[in-house]
């Protein structure tokens, strides 16, 4: 009888040393609102109060960025929605990392490649309430920073 309530009271133990995962970053959408800078020829252009909308799935390691009505020059004659799938996507307690090169750009929700500005070097962290980003689209290097939309 007492090895059984041993072994009960040790599976009780185990049981309630799970990992803590509140720390852990969910699987979801998130919509951050910031600042976009382009460079265009050795022109800094710089957009205040974009939207990505990151949708994030931990559990395969994926990531896809919206961009919502972006203009990346002033010059544009209309905005943009564009879409980055397949980002590389790993979690560390409270911080996502992303990464990711040679990615074909959507336009959204159509889903037409923007083939003739690829996507490289993408790096970031999605962090808190902080979403930062540093990637190419063709010859144009491009950064976002932002805050979790309330």
């Amino acid at each position: 009888m007492k090895r059984i309530l041993l072994v009960l009271a040790a599976l009780a133990m185990f049981a309630g040393c799970k990992k803590d995962s509140k720390n852990e970053v969910p699987t979801g959408s998130f919509d951050f609102t910031g600042t976009m800078n382009v460079v265009y020829f050795d022109v800094d252009y710089k957009s205040e109060d974009v939207v990505i909308t990151v949708d994030y799935d931990k559990d395969s390691g994926k990531a896809e960025l919206l961009l919502h009505q972006v203009k990346f020059v002033p010059m544009m004659p209309v905005t943009l929605d564009v879409l980055i799938p397949d980002v590389t996507a790993r979690v560390s307690g409270e911080t996502v990392t992303f990464s990711g090169t040679d990615i074909i750009p959507l336009m959204y929700p159509s889903r037409v490649e923007v083939d003739s500005y690829p996507v490289t070097g993408l790096s970031g962290t999605m962090d808190g309430e902080k979403l930062s980003l540093s990637l190419r689209f063709g010859d144009y290097p491009t950064t976002y920073t932002g805050t979790l939309a309330k």
